[in-house]
């Protein structure tokens, strides 16, 4: 392809790499074969640097920008560095600090008018019940206590960690395509 730059790397839609061209899949290639892409790229992505050296391994990887500008800040990324992972085991000293706030509308003797949103005030399944032969007493309990006594145990599953140390998934959504470099193409001339 004449219209291509020794070290230049594009996407393909095909199988296969096309002439002068290279998958960027992290081989090692003979320095002494392929001189003009070696003189462009060097050890960077590899290589003892006397008799091979490596093309970019863009298997499931994607392409960043060395030095990217991020709102204001600069990410410390170097060229022909690798980094990231496709999954990620995340630990509860990852997590941020957060509590989980549980409401159940305060209605008596109602058990099927729900709120998404009671107020502040309102009791976990709470009841009433009355005491005594008249007059009545009447005395609101919530699930959280037994016999009027607040601080009750309950079980831990009810608010406890859930989840195991599986990893999950860390790749944003992709679409395979052959990334190949070109190394018999125009010699770049720097600016």
């Amino acid at each position: 392809m004449s219209d291509s730059f020794t070290g230049e790397i594009r996407s393909f839609a095909f199988k296969f790499a096309p002439q002068d061209w290279a998958f960027c899949d992290g081989a090692l290639l003979n320095i002494s074969q392929y001189q003009m892409l070696y003189a462009i790229i060097n050890t960077v992505f590899g290589g003892d640097g006397r008799n091979t050296f490596a093309i970019p391994n863009l298997t499931q990887r994607a392409i960043a920008h060395p030095n990217m500008t991020a709102n204001g800040a600069v990410v410390d990324i170097t060229l022909g560095q690798y980094g990231g992972s496709n999954s990620v085991t995340v630990n509860v000293n990852e997590l941020p600090a957060h509590t989980h706030t549980l409401h159940r509308q305060n209605v008596p003797g109602d058990f099927t008018n729900k709120s998404s949103a009671p107020s502040t005030s309102s009791y976990l399944s709470s009841y009433t019940y009355r005491s005594g032969s008249g007059p009545y007493t009447y005395t609101q309990l919530t699930a959280l206590e037994k016999d009027g006594l607040p601080n009750t145990v309950i079980n831990p599953a009810t608010i406890g960690n859930t989840g195991g140390t599986q990893a999950h998934e860390n790749r944003q959504p992709y679409l395979p395509l052959n990334m190949c470099i070109c190394f018999n193409g125009a010699w770049p001339s720097r600016p």
